[in-house]
């Protein structure tokens, strides 16, 4: 009996250590996370908190924020990453630049001048795909549009193609060469 009840243990410890295990860390203290990035190349996370962006170069245990110049700016709604490259997308604020990228991992920010994007389209979906920045952005009096830059956010065409007419999208991500 004692060696039924101590495979039984052993089993039941396996089965436990074999599935992911979720560690607490100190998070953002801005707010709620509505999204995270990874620099792939170097494991520094991004996230997406309270409208400000910040980094991690330690797994998560410290946060910090890399968005304070651009304040004024007010409300970072989405993030992409690409190496050192970072990009970010804003509501309107005080200002008519949308699109901020970092060539060095958030340290300093440039405004993008995002010509072709319409007037009162939001950043609401960003990723790097190669090397294409696509974006999904609604509208402010409803629908949306994808628009696709290949010059870091300096311009951008809308990139509907295989699209259906009326669409919504909230994340996109990539497996392989696939966007979804």
């Amino acid at each position: 009996m004692s060696k039924i009840a101590t495979s039984f243990f052993i089993v039941l410890i396996l089965y436990n250590l074999s599935f992911a295990q979720w560690i607490q860390t100190s998070g953002p203290s801005g707010g709620t996370v509505t999204q995270f990035a990874v620099n792939q190349s170097n494991g520094y996370v991004f996230a997406l908190a309270g409208g400000n962006i910040y980094r991690s170069t330690d797994n998560g245990a410290t946060w910090t924020p890399k968005s304070n110049e651009l304040q004024a700016n007010i409300g970072a709604t989405v993030i992409a990453v690409s190496g050192a490259n970072v990009y970010i997308g804003l509501t309107s604020g005080n200002t008519s630049n949308i699109i901020f990228r970092s060539t060095d991992n958030g340290d300093s920010w440039t405004a993008a001048t995002a010509t072709g994007i319409p007037a009162f389209y939001i950043p609401n979906a960003m990723i790097v795909a190669g090397s294409k920045l696509l974006m999904y952005s609604t509208y402010l009096l409803g629908g949306g549009k994808m628009f696709a830059s290949t010059d870091g956010g300096e311009t951008f065409s809308e990139s509907t193609t295989g699209l259906p007419a009326n669409f919504s999208v909230a994340y996109l991500t990539m497996k392989g060469t696939d966007i979804y």
